[in-house]
């Protein structure tokens, strides 16, 4: 089978995805499924791709963003790859990635005064924030496709080093659905812009279908190391010490590419696919791996810290590289964002 008769094959699933989710979105859009709205103002964080754009640093951002502003805000996740959230729970150990999923322990573990709930039923969610906590707004973690909960704002995040213009659907590409979604927006962020400036194409078919719609240009920023285990940082790194990435993420060449911003060394890498568990065993195989490959110390993500057992004694020194988003004209986004919140409490 040639090159181009194998593209042409796979490309089928791709298309019956594109039907499956255009023809769902067609139904919410004429109200032939119903959308359900509850008691507090909903910010859903989304993307229209899959893997790696953002949405975790920004929630973390924007949560803490609406609580220095007086805000009382709880964030509410699906709760991926976690055994829980087949009911509305709040994460209370943020250390348990196998209950709670990767993504809210790392939410939870970085706005510890702000609660984070997981339920698969998102409307069940906020009903249940309503209930049990002091709440006045809700941030939907990975919210954009959830369309059975009605939001109040609706953030997408497009990564400007992979053109969404040029993009196939899952399962051969990485739209989660049509690009034509986008109409949908209230506001876009473009993310890594520090790596890649947004293609045109994409700038150009947002200003057709959703010309009002505020355009936002963010990059991922190191804020410096920190031992897995002290919990010591090293803003500052020996640029000649030799080091190891290991990942299990959406985007290992953005967690690459901050790491070289930050001066790492880096002569071996080895990633897993997103969300990935590895077991003790194989954490010690990896690390004993990247000494072999010549590191002195091995690098992963705050999003792996979550997953790694802090049981383990491994041969090197395991340090997670911590990130945070910082967003060009901050105070306009947040202000959009407040302005919409303050309209719905005088309601």
């Amino acid at each position: 089978m040639s090159y181009l008769q194998l593209h042409r094959l796979l490309r089928w699933p791709s298309g019956m995805y594109s039907v499956i989710t255009r023809s769902r979105n067609y139904l919410y859009d004429k109200s032939m499924l119903k959308s359900e709205k509850t008691g507090l103002p909903v910010i859903s964080i989304g993307n229209l791709s899959s893997g790696g754009t953002g949405k975790t640093p920004l929630t973390i951002q924007l949560a803490s963003g609406l609580q220095a502003q007086g805000w009382a805000p709880v964030v509410l996740s699906r709760g991926y790859g976690g055994i829980k959230g087949g009911k509305p729970e709040q994460v209370t150990d943020h250390f348990n990635h196998v209950f709670y999923g990767d993504e809210p322990v790392l939410i939870a573990r970085n706005i510890p005064d702000i609660p984070v709930v997981i339920s698969r039923d998102r409307v069940a969610g906020v009903l249940w924030i309503q209930k049990h906590l002091k709440a006045n707004c809700v941030i939907l973690d990975d919210g954009f496709q959830h369309r059975r909960l009605v939001r109040d704002i609706d953030i997408v995040i497009l990564d400007s080093r992979y053109p969404v213009t040029r993009e196939l659907h899952l399962p051969f590409g990485k739209l989660r659905e049509n690009i034509s979604s986008l109409k949908r927006a209230d506001i876009i962020v473009f993310s890594h812009t520090d790596a890649a400036s947004p293609d045109s194409s994409d700038i150009k078919y947002l200003e057709s279908v959703n010309p009002s719609t505020p355009i936002f240009y963010s990059r991922h920023v190191p804020l410096g190391i920190r031992d897995v285990r002290s919990g010591k940082m090293y803003n500052e790194i020996d640029v000649m010490q030799p080091a190891g990435l290991i990942s299990a993420i959406g985007s290992p060449a953005g967690f690459k590419s901050v790491a070289l911003k930050l001066g790492v060394k880096i002569v071996y890498e080895k990633h897993f696919r997103d969300h990935h568990v590895l077991n003790e065993d194989r954490w010690l195989a990896e690390i004993e791996k990247a000494k072999d490959n010549g590191c002195d110390i091995v690098i992963i993500t705050a999003k792996d810290e979550s997953r790694y057992p802090a049981c383990i004694e491994p041969v090197l020194p395991v340090r997670v590289l911590d990130i945070e988003i910082e967003i060009e004209k901050y105070d306009m986004f947040i202000s959009r964002i407040l302005s919409v919140l303050r309209s719905y409490e005088k309601k």
